[in-house]
C-alpha cells in the first residue's frame, strides 16, 4: 500500500479512514428489569469497538490489498489505533465484525477485459 494510516491491523498498516467512530460498550453477564420496571445489571466489564469506513480508495491496487488484508484476517489479531485518551498507538487484541463495500463502477477496458472500482469499504473491530 502507498500510503500508512492511522490503523495497524494484524501487522499491516491500512490506508487512512474516512470515518473512524470510538465506542466503549458495557458487558454484562445478565440484565433483566423486575416488576417494578428497576433494571437489576451485572455488569463484568467493558470492551473497545471501532466502526471503520473507507469512502473511496483512489488506487485500485491498494483497495485490493486493504480488502484482501481485511478479508483474510484469523479469527483474532492485533489492532493498533490512535485513543480518544491520548494514546496514539494503542493496541488491543480484536476481532472484526461484517466487511462490507459497494461497486462504483463496472466497464469494459479498451483491452476488452471487466474491470470494477468499488467505494464506501467498511468494518468494526471488536476488543475480545
Amino acid at each position: 500500500m502507498k500510503y500508512k494510516g492511522e490503523i495497524k491491523v494484524n501487522g499491516v498498516w491500512v490506508p487512512s479512514v474516512t470515518t473512524l467512530d470510538f465506542s466503549v460498550e458495557d458487558l454484562d453477564l445478565e440484565a433483566f428489569r423486575s416488576t417494578d420496571g428497576l433494571l437489576h445489571r451485572q455488569r463484568i466489564g467493558e470492551k473497545i469497538k471501532l466502526n471503520c469506513a473507507w469512502q473511496v480508495i483512489e488506487d485500485s491496487d491498494d483497495f485490493k490489498e486493504t480488502f484482501n488484508a481485511l478479508n483474510n484476517l484469523p479469527e483474532f489479531f492485533p489492532l493498533v489505533f490512535p485513543h480518544p485518551g491520548g494514546n496514539l498507538s494503542f493496541e488491543i487484541t480484536a476481532y472484526r465484525g461484517p466487511l462490507s463495500t459497494s461497486m462504483k463502477t463496472f466497464y469494459w477496458d479498451q483491452q476488452k477485459r471487466k474491470m470494477a472500482e468499488w467505494r464506501n469499504l467498511k468494518t468494526n473491530f471488536i476488543e475480545r
